[in-house]
């Protein structure tokens, strides 16, 4: 998970987009980030995830159930299972 985190924050800083909300199923990761008191077995993670925050300007974290996500799943299946990568780029 915190792969996947570093490296969304990392393309869309390289891209020097702004204002931007970085959403998923990430409870224990998000929570680390905004309570690390409460998750303190996460705190390295946390540590990275806020590194790559801070070089975006008015990135939010939104964590959201796997029924909200349902666009976002389609497109990502279809880019592994069919290899339609540059169709989304």
């Amino acid at each position: 998970m915190l792969v996947v985190i570093i490296w969304a924050l990392e393309s869309t800083g390289s891209q020097r987009m702004s204002n931007i909300i970085v959403a998923g199923e990430f409870t224990e990761m998000f929570g680390a980030v905004e309570h690390p008191q409460v998750w303190p077995s996460f705190l390295h993670q946390a540590g990275e995830i806020e590194l790559g925050l801070s070089k975006i300007d008015g990135c939010q974290l939104l964590v959201v159930a796997s029924e909200q996500k349902r666009e976002a799943t389609s497109i990502a299946q279809s880019v592994t299972k069919q290899g339609l990568v540059r169709s989304y780029v």
